[in-house]
């Protein structure tokens, strides 16, 4: 968060914008509680500008949700073919960590999914009062 804070203050800077962001996440109770301003003196997240989603929204947060699977699911892959030697070391799986992040999550792969998101996902939440839609839709 803190990263994503300055980042986002940069590029608005650069662009003489003073708007402030809207955040939104889903509700694991490590995320904190908005109402009780746990996030507000280091980030000014409150109620104002911070959007609760549904209990299981993944799809809300498709990019992220969905980027944390393919490379879950391939890293477990390179892992399990992998046959361990002595001169094994952490920057093994970093490599194949980096090599499939810059293979797999591309900017088309971004772009592909943004755009089933805003033509597909969100208007079927819409159509269903903000529930879970169903599969296809996901």
């Amino acid at each position: 968060m803190r990263d994503v804070k300055v980042k986002y203050k940069a590029q608005c800077d650069a662009k003489h914008f003073t708007f402030q962001p809207i955040w939104s996440w889903d509700n694991p109770r490590f995320h904190g509680s908005v109402e009780a301003g746990d996030w507000e003196p280091e980030f000014n997240i409150t109620e104002e500008n911070f959007s609760q989603l549904p209990t299981y929204s993944p799809d809300m947060h498709c990019m992220v949700e969905n980027s944390h699977a393919i490379i879950c699911t391939a890293l477990q892959k390179d892992i399990n073919r992998h046959q361990p030697g002595p001169g094994d070391s952490m920057q093994l799986y970093l490599d194949k960590l980096q090599a499939r992040f810059s293979t797999m999550l591309t900017p088309e792969w971004g772009i592909s999914s943004l755009r089933r998101l805003f033509s597909t996902t969100l208007p079927a939440i819409l159509r269903e009062k903000g529930h879970y839609p169903v599969k296809q839709k996901r």
